[in-house]
């Protein structure tokens, strides 16, 4: 004896997750299109509704298919929420094939944030390892444990010196972590890079400075000395 109206409200259901705030409303979906509804126990879920008229005891009416999709437009939010941090981040983000079908832990993404930092865009990288942005003056220890990391799908931070497309070195700091899928599985590691060049710029010049300070210190500390010795002597 209930009708639609009982069921559908102009409430929104909490499609954040408590992640943010907001909410989807009244998209059209082909032949269906979302509603919200309440539930016996108050709840309100957005649901998918497809409408089919048919023939029912010599009567004219409608087959409605209402199907749940609340938690689909959730996990929808969230994937474009990160897709959108990825996306926008001024830092490195490259993801890598690391699956038994790849033939080698090879780049199949990277964002805006790598193709400002080395020069190349994303055609030019597809399919390389990140091996290839390295050079002369890069630590082999340091690649070492990258290389350890990806094989043994484990997290690990690095800093090592890289180079442009331009030739053009530049210190990195490099975060790698493994991803897991839905089955438990490791497929992909995503490695996040962060151009820290002025810090160790700062560092080096630090180190300059606090040795002339010990160079310094020596020779005051042996003028004083040689002075002292003077002084003894002619006591």
């Amino acid at each position: 004896s209930m009708t639609v109206d009982d069921i559908t409200t102009s409430d929104q259901p909490d499609l954040t997750d408590g992640v943010e705030s907001g909410v989807i409303v009244g998209e059209m979906k082909g032949n269906g299109h979302y509603l919200n509804h309440r539930k016996k126990n108050g709840d309100v879920i957005k649901v998918e509704l497809e409408c089919n008229k048919i023939e029912y005891e010599s009567r004219a009416a409608n087959l409605v298919l209402v199907n749940d999709v609340t938690e689909k437009l959730r996990e929808e939010k969230r994937r474009k929420l990160l897709e959108s941090v990825v996306t926008n981040t001024t830092e490195s983000v490259a993801i890598l094939d690391i699956s038994p079908q790849a033939p080698h832990p090879r780049i199949v993404y990277v964002n805006g944030g790598f193709q400002e930092m080395t020069g190349y865009n994303e055609d030019e990288v597809r399919n390389r390892s990140l091996s290839f942005l390295t050079g002369e003056e890069t630590d082999p220890e340091q690649m070492q444990v990258m290389e350890n990391a990806i094989r043994e799908r484990k997290a690990a931070e690095v800093e090592l010196i890289n180079y442009r497309k331009d030739g053009q070195s530049f210190w990195t700091q490099i975060s790698i972590v493994p991803v897991e899928d839905s089955l438990g599985d490791y497929s992909h590691m995503v490695a996040i890079g962060r151009d820290i060049t002025s810090r160790k710029e700062s560092e080096k010049r630090l180190q300059e400075s606090l040795h002339e300070k010990e160079v310094l210190l020596s020779e005051v500390h042996h003028r004083v000395k040689n002075n002292l010795a003077l002084v003894s002597g002619m006591l």
